[in-house]
């Protein structure tokens, strides 16, 4: 959790409303070919003036121990203007789809009344996530 509350501070939102963070899945896995456990999260975090904007911040990370500390990896974060611009991302599942050894990360990013999926990719240096696949938006269009 303290990660999700210094990568909220970090994308700029205010101190004061960190209480109000919410978990939406957290996961600990291993993703081929590492070893180690990788933590991909997702969390929500209501505007100050949710009740009538019905705006709602969102973050989504992975990241892995590294030295002793978990390090994020990949940090996708949605501060929204307004309702219609909320977005937020969930993990779906991880698989090796391309049959390369190594496993991707699928995702699925929700918009105002429609979503697509994302699958991202280590990167060659091993140190982050590189999107390489999102599908067309799907819902109303």
């Amino acid at each position: 959790m303290q990660l999700a509350r210094t990568l909220f501070v970090c994308a700029g939102v205010a101190n004061s409303l960190l209480e109000k963070i919410k978990v939406e899945n957290l996961t600990r896995t291993i993703v081929a070919p590492a070893t180690s456990p990788s933590i991909i999260g997702s969390f929500s975090l209501a505007a100050a003036d949710f009740e009538t904007s019905g705006i709602v911040h969102n973050l989504f990370f992975i990241a892995s121990v590294k030295s002793g500390e978990l390090e994020p990896e990949l940090v996708w974060t949605n501060l929204a203007q307004r309702e219609a611009s909320v977005e937020s991302q969930q993990l779906v599942d991880q698989a090796d789809l391309l049959g390369a050894g190594e496993e991707e990360i699928v995702t699925e990013n929700f918009y105002y009344e429609n979503w697509r999926y994302f699958i991202y990719r280590r990167g060659k240096d091993g140190l982050h996530w590189d999107k390489i696949l999102e599908t067309r938006v799907r819902g109303c269009l």
